[in-house]
């Protein structure tokens, strides 16, 4: 019962975070197409050469921002994903290795004496101890790749909008 539970909470999880990383990637493309609609119908009315720098300097901004937004959705999801696998396989090796533990110990305990019986039980253990550890490892592992690309992607965005600003600052002062 309790991998099938575990089953079940994955696919809602999943599920959960797809149609969240849905809904943020449309409403995203929706605010970029709408500012970039009224900014470009502003210009329309207007005649000076500066007026329609900043307009495609707005423009290049809020598409690029809407990009940076969703590929960090994106990115995010897909690490949260991997952690949400990672997390599945270290139940269903907890479980697998437990119900070996038991199977075991009631074989040794039909077959062997006692003093095997202390052996075998501290074999196990340790096993469960290295496979529960190694489990363990891959989740931290996964959560520090969920942090680096996170990371790495604001990085990403910061230098985007310092460049853009740059370009902005040195049109205008151009003109």
């Amino acid at each position: 019962m309790m991998p099938s539970a575990v089953v079940v909470v994955v696919v809602v999880v999943v599920v959960v975070v797809v149609v969240v990383v849905v809904v943020v990637v449309v409403v995203v493309v929706v605010v970029v197409v709408v500012v970039a609609v009224v900014v470009v119908a502003a210009a329309a009315f207007s005649s000076s050469k500066e007026e329609e720098v900043v307009v495609v300097v707005v423009v290049v901004v809020v598409v690029v921002i809407g990009v940076v937004v969703v590929v960090i959705v994106v990115v995010v999801t897909v690490s949260l994903v991997v952690v949400v696998a990672a997390l599945v396989v270290v139940v269903v090796v907890v479980v697998v290795v437990v119900v070996v533990v038991v199977v075991v110990v009631a074989v040794v305990v039909v077959i062997v004496t006692a003093a095997a019986l202390v052996v075998v039980v501290v074999a196990v253990v340790v096993v469960v101890v290295v496979v529960v550890t190694v489990s363990v490892v891959v989740v931290v592992a996964a959560l520090v790749v969920v942090v680096i690309k996170a990371a790495a992607t604001l990085l990403l965005v910061v230098v985007v909008v310092v460049v853009v600003v740059v370009v902005v600052v040195v049109t205008q002062e151009q003109q």
